[in-house]
């Protein structure tokens, strides 16, 4: 296994359960507690990214010493939503849920500029992020159309939080009130609100992409939205989480098949 090491991101080989890697493991923990403690200190403070995706260089900004952004671009790199496939034409709309950051929507925009990307993400200091991220790769204007607001079932308020400060992508979601303690209360939208109004304001027919990467609201999302605007999306890519006693995966994605003629989906364990 491989590990990057320090502030110097030194990289090490070692032997898969040996106690070598033990030893380096916890040094990675040691140093992420430093950061952790830091980033507390520096709350609000963020960090600018030099980042390679496909060949194409992006900046992105992040909380500071954030490593979310990481794992999206070996997401991007890998192509596990499958963008490359898909075959963008001019004035086509996508909707980017859970779009942190920005960088799908960042990247999809400077790649097809004759885009229309409505962006969902609820974390203010995430859109904040975004907003700025928008600006440093030069998005030209109308292609991200950025909103700091959560997607649910019916429109209610929640409560959401960072689960970690090293990992702007994580959350957590109270989704049977606005209660959660030291949880942000955040507005919703519905999906069923997008599509119609995102339909009638391009006079459109369909959603050419629909992105999700929403850490379990893509259970109440997808269930709860009428089957004529599910049909109405050509392209589904989504990771979908397993939890214990929350939702399957599998269960879930036989079930947008139904209605979404073009479904990718990741599956990521929460538990």
């Amino acid at each position: 296994m491989s590990y990057k090491l320090g502030f110097l991101k030194l990289r090490f080989t070692v032997e898969e359960g040996s106690k070598k890697e033990k030893f380096i493991k916890n040094i990675i923990e040691a140093e992420n507690n430093i950061k952790r403690f830091l980033a507390k200190l520096f709350i609000g403070k963020r960090q600018k990214h030099n980042v390679i995706i496909n060949n194409q260089q992006f900046y992105f900004y992040d909380t500071i010493f954030s490593q979310g952004y990481t794992g999206v671009v070996k997401d991007m790199e890998s192509d596990c939503y499958n963008l490359s496939k898909i075959d963008f034409k001019e004035d086509d709309i996508v909707i980017d849920i859970g779009a942190n950051i920005g960088m799908v929507s960042v990247y999809l925009a400077k790649k097809y500029p004759f885009l229309k990307i409505y962006s969902f993400e609820p974390f203010k200091a995430s859109y904040d992020s975004f907003i700025e991220n928008i600006k440093i790769n030069n998005v030209p204007k109308g292609v991200i159309y950025p909103f700091n607001k959560a997607v649910t079932k019916d429109g209610r308020n929640i409560a959401m939080k960072t689960d970690d400060v090293l990992n702007s992508v994580s959350s957590t979601i109270d989704f049977k009130n606005d209660k959660l303690d030291g949880g942000n209360i955040v507005k919703s939208v519905t999906l069923d609100h997008i599509i119609e109004t995102v339909l009638a304001e391009n006079k459109q027919n369909n959603i050419k992409l629909l992105k999700m990467d929403c850490e379990l609201s893509e259970y109440e999302i997808l269930k709860n939205t009428k089957a004529e605007n599910l049909k109405k999306i050509v392209y589904l890519s989504a990771e979908f989480h397993e939890k214990k006693n929350f939702g399957n995966p599998e269960e879930l994605e036989n079930y947008v098949k139904k209605y979404i003629p073009n479904v990718k989906v990741v599956k990521c364990k929460l538990d």
